[in-house]
């Protein structure tokens, strides 16, 4: 917890570790009253990272990770997920 929230607690979990996450919140959550089959609705063009300059270019990617890092909501990902 802390001081604002003393009854809260928190756990980060990295995002290739989706599936964990999943189990850990199914242990938390109830289950919907009504359940549904999932369907993918795609909302994007598919990608092709070897044209998207940021694979490929370490000084284009460190300014862009920084300047991520220095907003709040990246600020606090980095801040938990360091821990």
């Amino acid at each position: 917890g802390s001081k604002e929230f003393p009854n809260f607690r928190m756990k980060c979990f990295r995002d290739e570790l989706t599936s964990m996450y999943i189990e850990y919140m199914g242990t938390k959550l109830q289950r919907k009253r009504f359940e549904s089959t999932y369907v993918h609705i795609p909302s994007n063009l598919p990608r092709n990272k070897s044209n998207e300059c940021l694979w490929s270019n370490e000084s284009a990617k460190s300014t862009v990770a920084k300047y991520l890092n220095d907003l709040d909501y990246y600020k606090f990902c980095n801040d938990c997920l360091d821990s």
